[in-house]
């Protein structure tokens, strides 16, 4: 009983296998008959991919049909030899991933120069075998288009149904990378990406709010072409309730072809912001990518494949290095508030003008009482030993620990940010431009071997690595208003999938594929220069436990870490008009952190 069970297990997974193989390769079907129409048996129906040479057989059945599966996309000639009939040669047939091409022929009777040949561009290629709705980015078109960024995926974008949610211009890689593209309508998390029939989609970093990013991302130079499945597909695909992405990477020829490349971009060839006074010329920005591709037969001359129609490779590597400018313009408390003195938004003492119900809008930002005296006049500020109203108030001191500690940075400039305080001997805008840096590597390798003219074994390898800092923490509640607090991620990422194609006779075929992938991200938090993070460098006495002031409170109240740990975030809401009219953030995220 075991061994039958076993036994029902195994062929319940070739006959799984061999369903999906047919969602990455394609396949020739078709029918043979005579002029009168009538099926011709044991036809030898022979197929031949132009690229490699690569040949493969098979007979017609008692019906007269055949199917030549697991076929690489490319181009094929076909020719079709019967007992007593005339042969039939179709070339340069063109077929991309997935697709079964439908080449029936009809064969003549043999006479001394009989014979029919029929030309790609004039033979049918209408799908009937299944309703999918899908489109195709051919190699041509996916090397031939300019793209921003360079990521293989932005092309899907042309296929009727699909639209980019990315909220990038320009593709990017890594973590910050992006995956949100919606396919007729549904929603972004609910797509399939795969290389070669291997899910390249991380489905655990931020995916419960369609944040998905890529394991790896196949190099432009190194894809065949795309195909995307929009709706109606087969239940042999499932896992879904989207679109499917299906990315073919390329393979070696019987010739040798290969290309080296580079694209540059500098802050040489770009100005600087309006706004940016800091700064003499445009902020660094730097775009290199270059790589190089080389396929074609592996043999060895006189000894191993010398035909040259055995075994073929591909490789491609890729490298860049990024510098992306982030500019900088937002208002801050301006030196004088830093130290106490909120003059700058608040009516001068002995003035004769207050605060009142009528003029608070004119100081929405002076510090003030809640409750209004009388319902007209709100009393400024007074404290103990300050000999009465002042708008000169003490620092407490968990506010002077969050200023020493960095975190919001002081006023550099005095024009540059939507501020109402900021003059000449008082700036309070804060204007910088920060290059945060990504360095991206990947090899792809990818070796097939014809075993014999019906088994067919391929292998390819994928390898990313990507070292990226980005400005604000990420998968945070809130966006960082400055680049105090950054992030510095590494991850890694590997493709691996092996598959054996045959064709066993009499209609079976077969495939199996084993695939394996993974990412290790390592994530950490990353100070600015002149920030601290750690509590610890603090005074916990007045920080923590409140023993200079209690009234101020405890600050592991609001935030209890264990006292030395990380600092908590702050956010200013509000009108803070003084401040643009949106206040800011700072957010430590919850990263570990940087001592």
């Amino acid at each position: 009983m075991h061994w039958k069970l076993m036994r029902g297990l195994m062929c319940l997974l070739f006959a799984v296998a061999a369903v999906s193989a047919f969602g990455q390769t394609a396949r020739f079907t078709g029918q043979v008959t005579d002029p009168q129409g009538a099926a011709i048996f044991n036809a030898q129906v022979q197929i031949v991919n132009l690229e490699t040479l690569v040949s493969r057989k098979i007979k017609t059945d008692i019906t007269g049909n055949y199917t030549v599966p697991f076929l690489p996309a490319g181009k094929y000639q076909i020719t079709v030899t019967a007992e007593g009939f005339g042969p039939s040669h179709g070339g340069d047939l063109p077929i991309t991933a997935g697709q079964a091409f439908i080449y029936n022929v009809q064969l003549g009777v043999a006479n001394a120069n009989a014979s029919v040949t029929v030309e790609g561009q004039t033979a049918a290629q209408i799908e009937t075998e299944n309703a999918e709705v899908s489109g195709t980015i051919t190699e041509k078109e996916v090397v031939g288009f300019g793209l921003n960024g360079r990521i293989a995926t932005q092309l899907i974008a042309l296929t009727p149904g699909v639209s980019n949610q990315t909220g990038q211009d320009e593709g990017k890689t890594g973590v910050i990378g992006s995956a949100k593209y919606s396919v007729n309508g549904g929603r972004v998390q609910y797509n399939v990406f795969e290389a070669d029939g291997s899910d390249i989609l991380n489905n655990s970093i931020n995916a419960a709010r369609g944040g998905n990013t890529f394991v790896v991302n196949p190099s432009v130079d190194a894809i065949a072409e795309i195909k995307v499945l929009t709706s109606s597909y087969g239940a042999m695909y499932g896992r879904t309730a989207s679109g499917i992405v299906q990315m073919t990477t390329k393979s070696g020829t019987q010739d040798f072809h290969g290309n080296l490349y580079e694209f540059v971009r500098n802050e040489m060839f770009n100005a600087r912001n309006y706004f940016d006074n800091t700064t003499k010329g445009a902020p660094l920005y730097r775009r290199n990518d270059f790589g190089g591709t080389i396929g074609g037969p592996l043999y060895i001359p006189g000894v191993f494949n010398r035909k040259k129609d055995k075994s073929f490779f591909f490789f491609s590597e890729e490298a860049r290095l990024e510098k992306t400018p982030v500019a900088y313009n937002q208002a801050v408390p301006s030196t004088a508030e830093r130290n106490g003195d909120f003059n700058d938004v608040c009516p001068a003492v002995g003035s004769g003008i207050y605060v009142t119900t009528t003029t608070k809008s004119q100081y929405p930002d002076c510090p003030i009482t809640n409750n209004p005296v009388n319902s007209t006049i709100y009393p400024q500020f007074t404290y103990a030993g300050s000999g009465g109203v002042t708008n000169l108030l003490p620092i407490d001191p968990i506010s002077r620990g969050f200023l020493a500690s960095g975190l919001l940075p002081t006023a550099n400039s005095v024009t540059g940010c939507n501020s109402t305080a900021s003059i000449m001997t008082n700036p309070a805008c804060y204007i910088a431009s920060v290059s945060p840096s990504t360095y991206y590597r990947e090899e792809l390798f990818r070796i097939d071997h014809n075993l014999t003219a019906n088994q067919m074994l391929d292998f390819r390898y994928i390898h990313d690595t990507w070292d990226t800092t980005v400005l604000s923490p990420q998968w945070g509640m809130v966006m960082n208003s400055f680049p105090t607090v950054q992030n510095h991620i590494v991850g890694p990422g590997l493709s691996l999938i092996a598959a054996l194609s045959s064709t066993l006779g009499h209609g079976f075929q077969n495939h199996i594929s084993l695939g394996y992938i993974a990412e290790h991200v390592t994530l950490t938090a990353l100070a600015a220069p002149g920030v601290t993070l750690d509590r610890s460098a603090m005074d916990n006495d007045i920080l923590d436990k409140g023993t200079t002031n209690p009234a101020w409170g405890a600050m592991g109240s609001f935030f209890n870490n264990g006292y030395g740990d990380k600092l908590p975030g702050l956010l200013f809401k509000g009108t803070n008009q003084a401040y643009g009219g949106h206040g800011f953030n700072m957010d430590t995220g919850y990263t570990p952190g940087a001592r």
